[in-house]
């Protein structure tokens, strides 16, 4: 629904504020939406059970960093799991970099252009996902959990192998085999990636890891998955920054196209770690 609104706000001339105008009065009437909605609800359930004064629902545990680590370092399985999330997000935040840098540069920083296509990009993404979640079942009952788990890094390498590849050549005015640039080529690799990534993460990806907590106490069940969920996902969105940030400060006049080459190689190294880290934790549950 997001990305049909996000078509239609999107004008055809050159002027950016209109579509700016009509995306920020979308968002500030759905704000408005919420808060009746929200107002509407504590009218109906009480407002009691509203602020959850009367212990109607459980909060989550929480756990601090400190006791995050000692959960990590305690059991190999929590580790490796938190492994896979942050070889996950890692990836998938190095490629997004460089997939946006090049379509901002394929459209010339036209942001009304690069408005419709995310919103075309956010519409496929959806329409994967449901895709993904009819396959992935077919997939958890018919294949062993170590091929599951392998889908994800297998398709996030080779779509985002070639998208690097296409980068490197993206000086190049016509590809002999397409007669097209390679830097539309690449856009449209990137985008392939951005899409089945995501897609993928929630209908294999996620269901594949919490797999992998069924055979584990309640402990780790409990406090090691939340361990593991803020180490790897925070951590590993972040650090795909940082290294993004540290090549910027080691080559300051270079671009992320430029800097693609050595992106790439990080690219490959966490992919092997990937591919490791499944194999020693399909080893080690062997209930799976």
């Amino acid at each position: 629904m997001a990305s049909i609104l996000l078509a239609n706000c999107v004008t055809r001339s050159a002027n950016w504020q209109p579509t700016l105008n009509t995306i920020t009065s979308s968002i500030v009437l759905a704000g408005i939406g919420i808060t009746v909605c929200l107002f509407t609800l504590e009218k109906i359930i009480g407002e009691d059970a509203f602020n959850l004064k009367k212990g109607h629902f459980k909060s989550k545990n929480k756990i601090s960093f400190k006791e995050s680590l000692k959960y990590i370092t305690s059991s190999k399985v929590i580790l490796l799991i938190t492994s896979i999330l942050l070889c996950y997000n890692i990836s998938l935040n190095l490629v997004e970099g460089v997939w946006k840098k090049s379509y901002e540069v394929f459209f010339v920083s036209n942001a009304n252009q690069i408005q419709a296509f995310i919103s075309k990009l956010e519409f496929s993404i959806s329409i994967a996902s449901i895709i993904g979640t009819l396959v992935g079942v077919y997939v958890l009952q018919s294949f062993k959990w170590r091929i599951g788990a392998l889908i994800t890094p297998i398709i996030m390498l080779f779509t985002g192998g070639a998208f690097f590849l296409l980068i490197f050549f993206g000086d190049a005015t016509s590809m002999l085999a397409l007669q097209t640039s390679a830097m539309l080529v690449a856009v449209i690799l990137g985008a392939i990636y951005n899409i089945l990534s995501r897609a993928l993460k929630h209908s294999v990806f996620d269901p594949n890891k919490e797999m992998v907590y069924i055979p584990l106490d309640d402990d780790l069940k409990t406090k090691g998955k939340a361990a593991a969920e803020v180490i790897g996902m925070r951590f590993g969105k972040g650090s795909g920054a940082v290294i993004q940030q540290g090549l910027f400060a080691l080559f300051p006049t270079l671009t992320l196209l430029d800097l693609s080459p050595i992106i790439f190689i990080i690219f490959l190294g966490i992919s092997l770690w990937w591919f490791y880290s499944i194999f020693s934790l399909s080893h080690i549950t062997t209930k799976l």
